[in-house]
């Protein structure tokens, strides 16, 4: 049933958000859609169906669920209690493994015109934002927090790859935050 009292409050800004996160009862999930890790065609359509159900069903009434890319700063991460609206941002997602163009920053616009190894900087680019993301929530409470990764791997990060995975798993430890992997193939 639907509580009657408080405890599922909508969430109305980043500082509700805060506040609420802190209290005992509340859990915390950001689900990480990896786009650049992700086939646009049969893994993202699978991915969307799956998270959409995922989303509507697996949450309670009191969870605070927020949804993020490898693009989302973790200052634009905006918890909610609105399963439907969750859902309805799911249904946009969308898969940029391969894709380049068009590009969704300036950022990813300089990669290209100079040449770089782009498909070695996005999986940095997911790598440092999954780091931020754990750190982030380690401010926000003490208690347990999950991560749910949405990708088909991280790509191409070369030697380095051992070590940025240790420094997450670390990272992640540190900061009681718990990371489900979910490869949509």
């Amino acid at each position: 049933g639907e509580p009657t009292d408080d405890l599922s409050l909508p969430i109305r800004s980043p500082q509700h958000a805060a506040t609420e996160a802190a209290r005992d009862d509340v859990r915390m999930f950001v689900i990480f859609w990896d786009e650049y890790h992700i086939d646009q065609f049969g893994s993202a359509v699978r991915a969307r169906e799956q998270l959409t159900q995922f989303v509507l069903e697996a949450f309670g009434p009191t969870d605070l669920v927020a949804l993020m890319d490898p693009l989302t700063p973790v200052n634009a991460l905006r918890f909610t209690r609105d399963r439907r609206a969750l859902a309805n941002q799911v249904h946009n997602l969308r898969g940029r493994r391969g894709i380049y163009i068009p590009a969704r920053s300036a950022i990813e616009e300089a990669h290209l015109r100079n040449g770089q190894d782009v498909e070695r900087i996005r999986s940095q680019v997911t790598s440092t934002a999954l780091k931020s993301t754990v750190m982030h929530l380690g401010t926000m409470r003490q208690g347990r927090k999950a991560l749910v990764f949405v990708s088909e791997g991280l790509g191409r990060l070369g030697q380095d790859g051992i070590r940025v995975v240790s420094d997450l798993i670390r990272t992640a430890n540190d900061n009681n935050t718990a990371i489900y992997t979910v490869d949509p193939r």
